[in-house]
């Protein structure tokens, strides 16, 4: 079955030729961090968190390499119930299948729901003067939605629908205690299943108060659906033919996720012997800053100059604002190792003794604590060597162990352990 699904479509949006790679199962830099964003961010618990809010939902369930089941069984509930709320359904229709977080269906209406753990501020949004959702990195989250209510609404022409994006709301605080430790992971071969370890009374309570929002975007969707219905032909159009989209090499190849050291490197493919540079042209630091001045690394690239000592010395300087203190001009004129005579003006000034810190944080989407906020900043672990003229050296350490806010005692104890002289 040959299909643009909702993940492919996104891939496309940043590269057309990605997509050709993806379907190709080419080597990825994001085979595995993906998952682990999902677990860093929160994302697993708040998929469950967002369904919690929907208490008659049902889930559609598949087994390994039964994509056709969840099909049927989707189509066969929309079609039998005159209401539901459906987690996971699969649409498909015209090559295209996307399989949507929340599907609430209300006779001839839907409101379709895509769940991110992401977040954004209600308060900001209010206060926008320009299109919130068109802006950033909200921009794919918009084109995902679209993309998603597009499909929807080729299934069904005569269904009127809304589309909503639901997500963790940084102007709310949540209310419940150890809300994060109501949720539990477990890996199952290919599935993340997240289990709901509170009371039904809990999830009550979580549906009465939440730090989720829910923001419809149809306004933002119509002004770029029918780009959204252009690049989706296209790129369903390459799947079909098996052909791959040409993309023009550019500075932002950088960050390709197909750049990866195999035979089989996408990355390669589509650089030839431009790849082959050492140092290459992508490696110079602030490379999209630079690339502003005259568009100088993509007419570099154009013209077949993919070596970082291409790059002129005088593209990189500016009289005031200097790229990052000048690195790209050090990296590109500096053959051996050096010191800034402003570094040398610091350690003169040094006091013993000398403290050395490191500190360790968490932000997570599921606040730790009632009264935070989502994503709000957890300290929660420091250690110090303090460094005396004499060369003794000692070390303290702080460590969170209790179920509690932790952030005004790693303050205290941080500022008793450093005294009143010396240089962090």
């Amino acid at each position: 079955m040959t299909y643009l699904s909702k993940s492919d479509f996104k891939v496309a949006q940043t590269c057309a030729t990605k997509l050709y790679y993806k379907k190709n199962k080419y080597p990825s830099q994001k085979d595995e961090n993906e998952y682990l964003a999902l677990l860093a961010d929160g994302g697993f618990m708040i998929g469950k968190l967002a369904q919690l809010l929907y208490p008659d939902g049902k889930e559609i369930v598949e087994g390994r390499g039964k994509q056709n089941q969840a099909i049927e069984d989707t189509e066969r509930l929309l079609s039998e119930y005159e209401n539901i709320t459906l987690f996971e359904p699969a649409i498909l229709v015209n090559n295209q299948l996307v399989r949507i977080d929340i599907l609430e269906k209300k006779g001839n209406h839907f409101n379709l729901i895509e769940v991110k753990s992401k977040s954004y501020d209600s308060q900001k949004l209010a206060d926008s003067k320009k299109p919130y959702w068109l802006q950033g990195e909200f921009l794919s989250y918009l084109e995902d939605v679209a993309y998603q209510k597009q499909v929807l609404q080729d299934k069904f022409p005569e269904a009127t629908i809304s589309a909503y994006l639901l997500m963790p709301d940084k102007s709310k605080i949540n209310e419940h205690e150890n809300l994060i430790n109501w949720f539990i992971l477990n890996k199952k071969e290919d599935n993340t299943i997240v289990e709901f370890t509170g009371t039904e009374e809990d999830a009550a309570q979580l549906r009465l108060s939440n730090f989720m929002g829910l923001e419809c975007v149809d306004n933002e969707i119509e002004l770029i659906k029918e780009k959204i219905k252009t690049a989706s032909k296209v790129y369903i159009d390459s799947l079909l033919s098996a052909e791959k989209i040409t993309t023009q090499l550019s500075f932002t190849c950088r960050d390709c996720e197909y750049r990866v050291d195999t035979e089989k490197s996408g990355f390669k493919e589509c650089w030839g012997k431009l790849a082959e540079s050492s140092p290459h042209i992508l490696e110079l630091g602030q490379l999209g800053n630079v690339n502003r001045k005259d568009n100088i690394i993509n007419e570099l690239i154009l013209k077949g100059k993919t070596s970082l000592s291409d790059v002129p010395v005088a593209s990189v300087l500016r009289e005031s604002s200097p790229f990052y203190n000048d690195r790209p001009f050090f990296q590109l004129v500096c053959k051996e190792e050096f010191i800034l005579d402003s570094f040398k003006e610091a350690i003169a000034n040094i006091q013993y003794p000398l403290h050395f810190i490191d500190f360790e944080t968490c932000q997570m989407a599921i606040p730790f604590h009632a009264g935070m906020r989502p994503f709000q900043n957890v300290i929660f672990q420091w250690s110090c060597h303090t460094l005396y003229q004499d060369g003794r050296l000692e070390h303290k350490e702080w460590l969170n162990t209790e179920d509690i806010y932790p952030n005004f005692e790693f303050a205290t104890t941080l500022k008793e352990c450093l005294g009143e002289i010396g240089t962090v």
